[in-house]
């Protein structure tokens, strides 16, 4: 088998998830061609739309019309003052954050816009 594939990335998994993934393709397709396009979700998810890329790395498929195949899992941690209340030895579901001032990621990740829709 041989051709390209074209496969859209988010910036924080172009170093840590994307390596394994392409070395363990390239061991069963190594006349295959992989093209990586870098971006935000939103830029990757619509250039998904658009059929520009044959699959993504994303942590959400919101909107792409896609198929979602889970390839990694990260744990998020909450930092704060022990005056906010929350227990550190449980997990804190995202709902519990609607009413608390936060420092969050840039306003086109994918992770902000789920804590900004709670509000």
């Amino acid at each position: 088998m041989g051709g390209t594939i074209d496969v859209g990335v988010l910036p924080s998994l172009e170093a840590s998830v994307l390596p394994a993934i392409i070395a363990i393709f390239r061991s069963r397709y190594p006349e295959v061609y992989i093209r990586v396009t870098v971006g935000l979700g939103k830029e990757i998810g619509a250039l998904l739309r658009r059929e520009k890329l044959d699959l993504a790395l994303l942590y959400d498929i919101d909107g792409t019309g896609g198929r979602r195949v889970q390839v990694s899992s990260e744990a998020l941690m909450l930092v704060g003052c022990v005056s906010q209340g929350f227990d550190h030895r449980r997990a804190v579901p995202l709902e519990a954050l609607r009413t608390h001032k936060m420092i969050l990621t840039s306003e086109e990740g994918d992770l902000r816009n789920k804590i900004e829709n709670l509000r």
